[in-house]
């Protein structure tokens, strides 16, 4: 997981974002399950 809290960017004296917070969470996909198979089934062999 990746959390952020209280981000802020300027660019010169622009402010872009300002106080951000926000967290994202990895989800396993179809193609890394149908890896990860693959794999154990190399392995198992």
């Amino acid at each position: 997981m990746l959390q952020v809290n209280g981000l802020s960017k300027t660019f010169g004296g622009v402010k872009a974002v300002q106080d951000v917070t926000f967290a994202v969470r990895a989800r396993p996909s179809i193609l890394s399950s149908a890896r990860m198979e693959q794999a154990r089934r190399r392995c198992s062999t």
